[in-house]
């Protein structure tokens, strides 16, 4: 790894490994294994000078938030019921969470969106703000998502 790269970031849909019915990934490994050689590229990643940060699974949708929003405009679409609840997320996390410190050991610092998305008067994760969607499918931001969510990003960069 070239000397000269400050900040690595690690950024991937964890649970889709081990939590989905896609046959093409479903059972392609356990938590285990998993945990095992994402540690290993921590410790061989540790060897660089390059700060390693770990990017927490972001809330993920349970549909397409683009058409439940428009859904709830259009029909009246309870939009609530497709947005995954602190609950749903924390246990899609579980495995990730209980990695955290062994990560941290190895040097890794951990950035996580979740709290700055989590909207508590209705208990569930934002699909938008300010009448603008936060994500183009169930887990990848838009650019305004992008932009919501980049105070939690911002150690990265202050560094």
């Amino acid at each position: 790894i070239n000397e000269e790269i400050p900040n690595i970031i690690l950024a991937a849909r964890w649970s889709y490994y081990f939590d989905n019915d896609d046959p093409y990934y479903a059972g392609s490994t356990d938590e285990e294994t998993f945990a095992r050689d994402l540690l290993f590229t921590l410790e061989e990643l540790q060897q660089t000078k390059a700060q390693v940060w770990v990017l927490r699974e972001v809330p993920t949708h349970m549909r397409n938030p683009l058409r439940v929003l428009s859904a709830a405009e259009l029909r009246g679409l309870n939009a609530d019921l497709y947005k995954p609840s602190g609950e749903d997320h924390l246990r899609l996390n579980r495995w990730f969470d209980e990695l955290i410190p062994e990560m941290e050991a190895r040097g890794a610092r951990i950035l996580d969106t979740a709290e700055i998305l989590f909207d508590p008067e209705r208990d569930r994760f934002r699909m938008q703000y300010d009448l603008r969607a936060l994500y183009y499918d169930t887990n990848h931001f838009s650019a305004r998502g992008a932009e919501f969510v980049a105070p939690a990003l911002a150690p990265v960069f202050e560094e």
